[in-house]
């Protein structure tokens, strides 16, 4: 049986969602799985694809540091509390 992937596709590489204590297996080009992906508040998921594919494109250290900024911030955005309205 052909599996087929799906356009871009680097690699059938797999990792850990990167949601605290979540531990789901995403593709290696995901950030984080689906539910917690789609938590994060869409400015950052912005944010997070500009500097990963900025980074894909031009890498060097201004182009990490960016990413990981960004991923920090996603990251740091599931675990806040929501304030009372």
């Amino acid at each position: 049986m052909t599996t087929l992937q799906r356009p871009g596709r680097l690699s059938g590489a797999l990792h850990d969602c990167a949601a605290p204590a979540c531990g789901s297996q995403v593709p290696a080009e995901f950030l984080m799985c689906k539910r917690h992906w789609s938590a994060v508040p869409e400015r950052l998921r912005m944010e997070v694809w500009y500097a990963y594919r900025n980074y894909q494109r031009h890498r060097s250290l201004e182009t990490h540091k960016a990413y990981q900024e960004a991923r920090r911030k996603a990251i740091k955005s599931l675990t806040q509390e929501t304030a009372p309205a």
